[in-house]
């Protein structure tokens, strides 16, 4: 209960200091229920997989969001994500202010904000609510964390950069240290005036940080996506090291990296009945190059149905196989949904 009521007084406050300006104020929200029945294994240290068959909710999110006045804004982002002890928390995902208009096509935001790439290339990669990009599963990118940020788009459609200034700890964790992590965005749209290639965008990602004087770790992405109309395509090559220190002082540098490809083809574009299709994604992920027999695969495969704009529905088939004969390949199949609603903005100053 006091839970709840601390959420309840944040929502509050979030809205009184939003709605104090002179825009619109938006309340925004999506949740994703699902169903899944796992094919593999059907046991787990010997005994009944207890969530073989189940449905439950990946993440409901909840947003206010608007104008302090013609170049301030700010957005609170709450999520309701199940946790470790069984229960439903509600967390703040996101919670910050933005500057715009120093000069056009920038935007500063203060605050705990979306990062420069996990939230990107789930928009390439569309099915967010079915599984997570690669950066993501592998664990080695977290969506948002507390810190500045810089967005500038360039002029004419050309693409733009994305720089963050964070904790490095990630939404889910205080800061530990006296250190800072940079990430940093390039997206160039070689061809933003053409019909054919305007949907073509190259990116590159870099992210540095530290938790000790000696303990570093750096990210470093490249991917391409495209989207024409009823296609869309996507592929991400991962590297990353990680520096790890033992009780003797001694530092390790442990070297990951890995590989995604996915797209859907759109058949109800195509043939201008609805929105339907299919999608796949191919994730696969080294833990170690060093070191032999670690690898993992994942393979999604999928229809899904925009019944409308704000919800969305995929079957799905996953599988997710290793290289260490010791673990036993995962398989399931899921009924994905997303739905997204928005309540009528509000000019809320009278």
């Amino acid at each position: 209960m006091k839970r709840l009521s601390l959420v309840a007084l944040a929502v509050a406050g979030a809205v009184a200091v939003l709605s104090a300006g002179p825009g619109p104020l938006s309340l925004s929200g999506k949740f994703w229920p699902y169903y899944q029945y796992t094919l593999a294994p059907e046991s787990l240290a010997g005994k009944p997989n207890a969530g073989q068959n189940k449905f439950d909710l990946d993440r409901a999110y909840f947003g206010v969001a608007g104008d302090l006045d013609k170049h301030f804004g700010g957005k609170v982002n709450f999520d309701l994500a199940r946790m470790a002890d069984g229960y439903f928390h509600v967390v703040v995902k996101s919670a910050y202010f933005e500057h715009r208009g120093l000069f056009t096509g920038l935007k500063l935001q203060v605050g705990q904000h979306d990062l420069p790439w996990v939230g990107f290339e789930e928009k390439l990669w569309k099915f967010r609510y079915v599984g997570k990009t690669l950066a993501d599963q592998a664990g080695k990118l977290t969506s948002t964390d507390l810190g500045i940020s810089a967005l500038y788009d360039f002029p004419s459609g050309y693409g733009g950069v994305h720089l963050a200034l964070v904790n490095g700890n990630g939404w889910k964790a205080a800061e530990a240290n006296k250190f800072k992590d940079l990430h940093g965005r390039l997206t160039i749209v070689p061809a933003p005036k053409s019909e054919a290639l305007k949907g073509l965008k190259l990116s590159g990602f870099y992210a540095a940080g530290q938790s000790a004087d000696d303990v570093k770790y750096t990210r470093g992405i490249g991917n391409f996506g495209y989207g024409y109309d009823f296609l869309s395509l996507g592929g991400t090559y991962l590297m990353a090291s990680d520096d790890s220190k033992d009780t003797l002082g001694v530092v390790t540098t442990v070297k990951s990296s890995g590989l995604s490809f996915y797209g859907a083809f759109d058949f109800g574009k195509l043939a201008k009945a609805g929105a339907w299709g299919l999608f796949g994604k191919y994730d696969g992920f080294d833990p170690n190059t060093d070191k032999d027999g670690d690898k993992w695969t994942m393979l999604t495969a999928g229809l899904f149905w925009n019944a409308t704009k704000d919800v969305s529905v995929g079957v799905n088939f996953k599988q997710k196989s290793y290289e260490d004969a010791a673990k036993k390949a995962e398989s399931s199949f899921g009924i994905n949904t997303e739905v997204n609603f928005k309540m009528p903005s509000c000019g809320c100053t009278d």
